[in-house]
């Protein structure tokens, strides 16, 4: 069994297909499908199965993938800690961070690393959890900072690490006529049309109920997005309301073009999670990266 040939079997699975495989690995097909061929050969039995034009895994492949992917990310940290040493590649850190994280809590490690050792190189890619899992997983990131995933969404090779809660609140205008009152009623805001994200299920049941508990309907979305650029961009130029992380707001609350509402009950908080592979050896800059992760988890105030 050699490298190159889990290296062509995690491509098939994850392009979709010989085709796209193949020309993403500058292979024929042929050629990928006789890798394939001698990997499962060597092994004794069948990993991949073709029907109704998708390919899946066996339940043997499904097992070889999951090793396949630890094994291809452990060798490629190993590439680049060899050229590190032999002064070919300037090692650096590489984080995954969702929106909210990546405003204030991730951007401040970032510029604490850059000033503690300058001309590091620091590379960090936006998404959530689940777009960037893959990448986590290949060896492409070296953290990744994000909202706590869904349980039926974790993976065994990653380990997870609960670095704090963020507070949620209702945003609006500094302007808006709510901004103004001392203590904001729930039964206040259903006045007031609202700007709801999307991707924010486990957040709104917690909301919803905290408005069935004061005889209130859940809020419904007038307009709906998951731009948050949109989102504050709007929330600036109307009446409109919107629960976010205070993170995502805070800029603004300082420019004095947003405010979070003064709720007499409300704001709600999400984990913050801190993800990295189970197995993976950590340089110090990354470790002094989670160190700066860690010392600035601070609760936000408003």
């Amino acid at each position: 069994m050699e490298l190159r040939q889990l290296e062509h079997l995690l491509c098939i699975l994850e392009t979709g297909s010989y085709r796209a495989a193949a020309a993403q690995l500058g292979l024929t097909q042929q050629a990928l499908s006789k890798s394939v061929f001698q990997l499962e050969k060597q092994l004794g039995a069948r990993l991949l199965n073709r029907g109704a034009g998708v390919i899946h895994t066996t339940e043997l492949g499904a097992e070889v993938t999951r090793r396949a992917r630890a094994i291809v990310s452990e060798s490629r940290e190993l590439r680049r800690e060899v050229d590190t040493r032999l002064g070919r590649f300037r090692r650096g850190v590489r984080v995954g961070a969702g929106p909210s994280v990546a405003s204030n809590l991730v951007a401040n490690a970032a510029i604490k690393l850059n000033s503690e050792h300058p001309g590091v190189r620091i590379a960090v890619e936006g998404g959530t959890f689940y777009s960037m899992l893959d990448g986590l997983l290949a060896g492409d990131l070296d953290l990744l900072v994000s909202i706590e995933p869904d349980t039926r969404s974790r993976n065994e090779l990653i380990a997870m690490e609960h670095l704090g809660d963020e507070e949620c609140v209702i945003a609006a205008r500094a302007q808006h006529p709510l901004s103004r009152i001392g203590e904001v009623r729930l039964a206040d805001t259903t006045q007031f049309p609202w700007l709801l994200g999307s991707g924010m299920a486990d957040l709104m049941k917690s909301v919803e109920n905290t408005f069935k508990e004061e005889g209130l309907a859940k809020p419904s979305a007038h307009v709906e997005t998951t731009s948050v650029s949109f989102a504050r961009a709007t929330l600036a130029a109307s009446d409109f309301l919107c629960i976010l992380p205070y993170q995502l707001i805070a800029l603004d609350v300082h420019a004095g073009t947003l405010a979070p509402l003064r709720l007499r009950r409300g704001n709600w908080r999400r984990p913050i999670t801190l993800s990295y592979r189970r197995n993976s050896t950590r340089s110090p800059l990354v470790l002094k990266f989670i160190d700066n992760l860690r010392q600035g988890m601070l609760g936000p105030s408003s």
